[in-house]
């Protein structure tokens, strides 16, 4: 069975996302999302869990097929209040503290399969940060990482008690859109995409 994204569906949607994104501003976030789109009763959503054997399956291929420029690994805690998302080291030091505005999202199909990527873009506007420490409630997220050029994609185990959620996003690199290098940024994110769609049925 082919399982792909066509170029134009994936072409189209980050063209009109880019387009929004002004070069020399900061704090867009512009990122892909694999799951599946879900209907419970009247409510629509898209569900970004993945399952297990899919989730080792997908990041074996990609350590497997060595095109990416560097490998690491991270681990963060996460609290969001209020639409603001703080996030902690392992020893309690705030990394980070941004609200996210969303300005735009954009499914996509994948052929041959019952997944789909969501493509969304966003605003993450910085926020103070004050004395706030670690809450026992906070999410823990393991994080293995694999960068390109262009973006990166991201491995990430999301825990909190004793549930555990697997996430696969690649997430691009706003600061080299621009005209000179607009189609190779197109063609690594189709590439890097591909690489993971081709495996979800393997």
């Amino acid at each position: 069975m082919s399982i792909s994204i066509e170029e134009q569906d994936l072409f189209k949607t980050l063209d009109t996302f880019t387009q929004i994104i002004n070069k020399n501003e900061e704090n867009f976030e512009l990122e892909i999302r694999l799951g599946q789109a879900k209907t419970s009763g009247t409510r629509k959503y898209f569900e970004t869990n993945l399952p297990l054997v899919l989730f080792n399956r997908l990041l074996k291929s990609v350590e497997q097929d060595k095109t990416y420029t560097k490998k690491f690994t991270t681990t963060f805690f996460e609290v969001k209040r209020n639409r603001i998302r703080t996030r902690f080291s392992p020893k309690g030091d705030i990394l980070e503290s941004v609200k996210k505005k969303k300005l735009k999202k954009s499914g996509v199909e994948i052929s041959g399969s019952n997944m789909h990527i969501r493509i969304s873009i966003s605003k993450e506007i910085p926020q103070p940060t004050n004395s706030e420490t670690l809450p026992r409630s906070a999410t823990r997220k393991d994080r293995t990482t694999f960068q390109y050029d262009y973006c990166h994609v991201d491995f990430t185990l999301v825990s909190r008690g004793s549930k555990v959620k697997r996430q696969i996003e690649i997430e691009i690199d706003n600061t080299k859109i621009n005209e000179n290098n607009a189609r190779k940024l197109k063609l690594e994110v189709l590439e890097v995409t591909n690489l993971l769609v081709k495996n979800i049925a393997t």
